[in-house]
């Protein structure tokens, strides 16, 4: 092998991936857990970054992280879960790219792959905190690929993508495009869709409505509840369009299953 192949392997193997401080446009995606940690179709977007750079052969890759570095370390170990190497390294403010290169790079392996995680690599064209509509547009292009990827998962009809060991009822009714995470419930004659994301462990009781709306992972819907372009996860309530945000205090319309889990989307 000639010392330029060599060259061009090891640049393969490693990453440099900066997580994005928290963004203006996207102020509440940030209250709970870095952006970054943000639940995205049973995972989170870094969980998503991670699948693609080691199905692209990356085996050694630096995260870069100004906010909340220990949470992030915390949700990512060694990297493990995705058989690569993963070193978290707390910086003072975010990096731009030549920044983090300049700091970070190996004058061996000069050029190693490095990108803002405002967007995931295996969708360079869907950044995620422009705004909260784009984050939830990138969720659902990804949908049909991520969701019949995950173990277990299987479409109950068309666009309509359910989780293992999820328990719908027989009337309720899902519209396309449509996802449910692992272990969810739907209660009777609840309606889900379209444009609609359930994450893990959520429970949405019977006649509830959610339409192109988010509920995160552990997350209690309350019977005749109605979730229109938002995202519910736990308490909080988000307006997508307009990006108001409240908490719900009653406990029978919205609550965390989970209150004490620190953090969300991992795989089980």
């Amino acid at each position: 092998m000639s010392d330029t192949t060599q060259q061009s392997s090891a640049n393969a193997l490693r990453a440099l991936v900066i997580c994005p401080d928290p963004q203006p446009d996207v102020p509440a995606l940030s209250r709970r857990l870095p952006l970054v940690l943000t639940p995205f179709l049973g995972k989170t977007v870094l969980d998503h970054a991670l699948t693609f750079l080691a199905s692209e052969g990356v085996r050694d890759v630096r995260l870069l992280c100004s906010d909340r570095p220990d949470v992030i370390r915390a949700a990512v170990g060694g990297g493990e879960e995705w058989g690569v190497k993963v070193e978290v390294h707390a910086e003072k403010r975010e990096l731009t790219v030549a920044e983090a290169l300049a700091k970070h790079g190996n004058p061996v392996d000069a050029a190693p792959h490095a990108f803002v995680l405002d967007r995931l690599p295996q969708m360079p064209g869907a950044p995620l905190w422009d705004d909260y509509e784009g984050w939830m547009r990138a969720m659902l292009e990804l949908l049909p690929v991520a969701g019949l990827d995950r173990v277990g998962s299987r479409e109950m009809s068309p666009g309509v993508i359910v989780g293992l060991r999820s328990r719908i009822s027989p009337t309720a009714r899902l519209i396309g495009p449509c996802w449910v995470g692992a272990n969810a419930f739907v209660g009777p004659k609840a309606t889900l869709g379209p444009n609609t994301v359930v994450g893990d462990g959520a429970y949405i009781e019977g006649e509830a409505l959610v339409e192109r709306s988010v509920v995160g992972p552990d997350t209690y819907v309350g019977a005749m509840t109605e979730v229109r372009n938002s995202f519910a996860w736990g308490r909080q309530l988000l307006n997508l369009l307009n990006g108001s945000c409240i908490e719900i205090s009653d406990r029978f319309l919205l609550h965390d299953l989970k209150p004490d889990l620190s953090i969300p989307g991992r795989m089980t």
